[in-house]
């Protein structure tokens, strides 16, 4: 059973999330570098087991220096732009270790045809990646939940290697007592995708879970925008934010509380507490944005207390 109320302001409240660890970093010794015509860039994963999880991580770098790079790993991320020489991790969390190799569809530059690159991913993530296996559904912040529910209703194999195309058995590897979760990272978000030179903006992001008491857990996500660009041609609110979550019941809930088209501000802060009965699970929900004509510019994932599911 889960029970979700929401605060949501603009205002940050520093002291909503704990003393957090960095997630703005690729911790990789052996990234795969990709030169794609003029496009370079490298890519890795990993798996490690703190704060009381297992922390699944994919990172790009962008290998160009002196041109902005757009990658958009569908499943996993990061999923936004890269400035020159800079290193993206998209960190998500999980309360059970199943790692499977999948072969996620990853969009680079100014390419709408998908590659797909190798990872280090999770069992829950088998759904999506077998789903789409060309390619041709790309996961946004308003599509995953569907494409989520629709995947586990037809997928026959609880596990799937989609390089031998068969059905394979996971170890699940608990972890260490849950404690909390904290993380701060960033993305680079453009007012305007067709001219982001002149409206690129970083937003720094925070989130975290802490666990209050035996069954209370609270999720605070606080961010702030500033504009990057030399002579900024737009405004910080033409870009809007929204959640989503590929559990059905944790996405409704979120939705029915940050309404899709949320302007963004330069400082946002919004929390959410859930009641959870029974063993605690992890759903990683997404805050995506989108620019003044609604094309999705970027997004992160940030944890919520669920129920867990067998």
């Amino acid at each position: 059973m889960l029970r979700l109320s929401v605060l949501l302001g603009a205002a940050v409240l520093v002291s909503a999330v704990p003393t957090s660890v960095r997630a703005d970093d690729c911790h990789s010794a052996h990234p795969n570098e990709r030169r794609y015509e003029d496009y370079a860039f490298a890519l890795s994963s990993w798996v490690r087991k703190g704060q009381g999880v297992h922390v699944y991580q994919t990172c790009a770098e962008n290998l160009s220096v002196d041109r902005w790079l757009w990658v958009d790993w569908f499943v996993p991320g990061p999923r936004g732009y890269l400035q020159p020489g800079e290193k993206r991790p998209s960190t998500r969390y999980f309360t059970t270790r199943e790692t499977q190799d999948l072969n996620g569809c990853l969009e680079y530059g100014n390419h709408h045809t998908p590659t797909k690159e190798l990872y280090l991913g999770h069992k829950k993530d088998v759904p999506l990646v077998t789903s789409d296996p060309d390619c041709k559904r790309k996961v946004t912040a308003s599509s995953e939940t569907t494409i989520y529910q629709e995947a586990a209703q037809t997928q026959a194999c609880v596990a799937f290697d989609p390089i031998s195309k068969k059905c394979i058995q996971t170890v699940s590897e608990p972890s260490d007592e849950f404690r909390e979760i904290a993380s701060r990272t960033h993305l680079f978000v453009p007012a305007d995708a067709t001219q982001i030179e002149e409206t690129m903006m970083r937003v720094d992001i925070q989130s975290s879970l802490v666990q209050k008491d035996k069954q209370l857990y609270i999720t605070a996500v606080q961010f702030t925008a500033v504009p990057v660009a030399q002579s900024f041609s737009a405004s910080i609110g033409e870009v809007t934010f929204r959640t989503s979550a590929s559990e059905g019941n944790t996405a409704a809930l979120l939705a029915s509380v940050v309404k899709d088209g949320q302007p963004l501000r330069e400082k946002n802060f919004f929390e959410f507490k859930s009641e959870v009965s029974g063993e605690m699970g992890i759903e990683n929900a997404s805050l995506g944005f989108f620019d003044r004509g609604g094309r999705f510019v970027g997004s992160v994932f940030f944890p919520v207390a669920v129920g867990q599911r067998n």
